[in-house]
């Protein structure tokens, strides 16, 4: 049943999510600012679990990061930053709170950071890359995209078939190393069958796309494991049928296109 829900959602969200990213402009960059939210509110009841008490205030200024981070408005974003550690930082001031102030403080700038200012990189890989007509912006993000896709399907099948040494992580004890190697070597198996039928996007490129999804995509994966582990939680929330949360599901987009983005904007 799990699997059926997963196969559901993907029929519908893969097609919408193509659409929006071809469009551009506006409709991803709504689409992304909920998606900032929603993971900026995910965060904060996962926090709240232990006692951190963060506010849920902080989801406006997760979205200022994101929109001003997209657009790139770096000077803004930084603001939002500085101005909301200084307001929820004397917040505990005035009102004598102690105890995990350090946490609070420190946790607040990852709240920040990870759900809305890593979103904003889908935007800036659609749009940084497009300009005078060139679909390369387009391009690159749908191929990493789908190399996620196809990177978390065969690291589950390898790992559900093949997976034989499993609780090397503790942080993922059911991931297997058999599993993981299939999540790493089949996007670059995919882009070197694109590119032997298709020239249009350069060969190192997609090899950069095969590496992000293949390696950091599986790391984001990973790290989003910890902030649950740490907070005792299996999923960040139960809002997607069978994928979990919106952090669940963008875990791997979240830490894969801003170093795809780098790659392609330096090399």
């Amino acid at each position: 049943m799990n699997f059926i829900y997963r196969l559901l959602v993907a029929i519908i969200a893969i097609p919408f999510l193509i659409w929006l990213i071809i469009q551009g402009n506006l409709y991803l960059l709504v689409l992304l600012l909920v998606l900032t939210l929603t993971g900026t509110y995910e965060m904060t009841k996962m926090i709240r679990i232990n006692n951190k008490n963060l506010s849920k205030f902080i989801l406006i200024p997760s979205a200022i990061v994101l929109v001003s981070s997209s657009l790139n408005k770096a000077e803004l974003s930084l603001f939002a930053v500085i101005l909301t550690f200084i307001l929820f930082t004397f917040f505990d001031i005035v009102k004598g709170r102690l105890q995990f102030s350090l946490s609070r403080a420190s946790t607040l700038l990852l709240v920040i950071f990870y759900p809305g200012f890593l979103f904003s990189y889908i935007y800036r890989l659609r749009h940084d890359f497009s300009v005078n007509g060139d679909y390369f912006g387009i391009s690159i993000t749908l191929s990493v995209i789908v190399l996620i896709w196809i990177s978390d399907s065969f690291a589950y099948f390898v790992g559900m078939t093949l997976g034989k040494h499993r609780g090397l992580l503790k942080s993922s004890p059911k991931k297997s190393l058999e599993g993981f190697f299939g999540g790493l070597v089949t996007p670059f198996i995919a882009v070197m069958i694109y590119y032997y039928f298709s020239k249009d996007i350069a060969l190192r490129y997609l090899l950069f796309s095969a590496m992000a999804a293949g390696i950091f995509g599986q790391i984001g994966d990973l790290i989003e494991s910890i902030l649950k582990r740490d907070c005792g939680i299996k999923d960040s929330s139960n809002l997607i049928p069978g994928h979990g949360g919106i952090l669940d599901r963008f875990d791997s987009i979240l830490i894969a296109i801003p170093i795809l983005y780098y790659c392609v904007r330096f090399f």
